[in-house]
């Protein structure tokens, strides 16, 4: 995640905890990548990538940046002028995840 979206991830991942979903969370604050978000990465099996961005802008950054790790990238991104909010991320988290609202 990058930018504004920062309190809303915060709690949309109080809110995946409260489904059970435990999540790590790293805040990109600027580019290039660096060997923290590399590390990051390789760490888990799945990142989801959360930005409000119509193109998901920071997916394609990331997946041109950690190729070899591109499996693991999960765009979840939307803009329609309007803030991401903690309730739209948890859910698209929760449907990846194949949980029932």
């Amino acid at each position: 995640s990058v930018g504004s979206n920062h309190p809303a991830i915060v709690e949309a991942r109080d809110r995946l905890r409260e489904r059970g979903v435990e999540t790590s969370y790293l805040r990109i604050r600027a580019l290039p990548i660096n060997n923290e978000v590399h590390s990051f990465v390789e760490k888990y099996d799945r990142v989801y990538v959360v930005e409000n961005n119509r193109d998901g802008q920071l997916y394609e950054i990331l997946l041109v940046e950690l190729h070899e790790l591109g499996n693991k990238l999960i765009s979840v991104s939307k803009c329609d002028g309007l803030p991401l909010s903690a309730r739209w991320i948890t859910e698209q988290i929760a449907n990846q995840e194949g949980m029932q609202k």
